[in-house]
């Protein structure tokens, strides 16, 4: 039986190549769509006081990290939330992302409005599947 033309070897390596390639786009296209789902949930978790849902996004880390905050009171009002920087450090492909977040809020209990610049740091777990923030929930005072 004759041998396949080494030309055909080639092409099928290449062929096998751009398969592998669309593969991977279309798995960070699924990791970006994970991303913005969650970042929509979580901003609005976070502008509405829904702590509890918003808690649901952070990643579980050792005692005494940003993680482990406890849950802002209910006396805790935003009143804007606004994504300062995101887009120039997004980093999906490495499996996290990194956004500053301009947040002002007051406690209902004094009415002074404050102003926080929340970093956040996402990750993307691998063993949930989905993107968990890192750096806690923001540190309401």
């Amino acid at each position: 039986m004759p041998r396949p033309p080494r030309a055909f070897h080639t092409l099928a390596l290449c062929l096998l190549g751009v398969l592998i390639l669309a593969a991977g786009c279309v798995a960070n296209q699924e990791r970006l769509t994970q991303l913005e789902d969650g970042l929509r949930v979580y901003d609005g978790a976070i502008r509405w006081g829904d702590y509890g849902t918003a808690q649901a996004f952070v990643k579980r880390g050792e005692a005494g990290d940003a993680a482990q905050r406890p849950l802002p009171g209910s006396n805790i009002r935003v009143t804007a939330y606004e994504v300062v920087r995101e887009a120039m450090l997004r980093q999906e492909d490495s499996g996290y992302t990194e956004r500053l977040v301009q947040l002002r809020y007051y406690n209902s209990e004094n009415a002074v409005e404050k102003t926080l610049l929340d970093r956040q740091r996402w990750e993307f777990d691998e063993q949930a599947q989905r993107w968990l923030i890192t750096s806690g929930l923001p540190p309401f005072q």
